[in-house]
């Protein structure tokens, strides 16, 4: 027979198992178990620090997007305000540039006109004064002839 089997050995197996699942169940309450509840807790309260710090920069990040996007509102405004003011002085720039070049080309055009003038002038006289010449000479030539 085998010795597993006897029956006269029974109650020292049943001691020992029993003595065994209760110093692992001592073990497991004592040791294992409180250590596995702390390392849980302490994850927990990692993790909801974690979650907390989470929702406080993700609170803090809209708030600097809302700044930063006041901001940008902001300074489209002021540059559409310089660049309509820049516009305006541009043109009025240009105006005014065009206007005195208007004069300037006006002025020009006068003195310009008024020296032709004086030398379309000096030029019929000369032209007078030799169309006289030639009907002198021409009237000398004929009453020379003529005499």
């Amino acid at each position: 027979m085998l010795p597993q089997l006897a029956v006269s050995t029974f109650p020292s197996q049943v001691f020992w198992v029993l003595a065994g699942f209760a110093c692992v169940y001592l073990f497991m309450q004592y040791f294992a178990v409180p250590r596995l509840r702390q390392a849980l807790k302490t994850r927990e309260q990692y993790l909801q620090t974690m979650q907390e710090k989470t929702e406080y920069l993700v609170f803090e990040t809209e708030q600097l997007e809302r700044a930063a996007q006041a901001k940008l509102d902001g300074v489209k405004a002021e540059t559409t305000a310089r660049e309509t003011q820049l516009i305006a002085e541009l043109e009025t720039y240009h105006a005014e540039r065009q206007e005195a070049l208007r004069r300037e080309f006006e002025a020009t055009m006068q003195k310009e006109l008024a020296q032709l003038k004086r030398s379309s002038e000096t030029v019929f006289e000369e032209i007078a004064s030799n169309c006289s010449a030639i009907v002198d000479e021409a009237v000398a030539i004929v009453d020379g002839k003529g005499t």
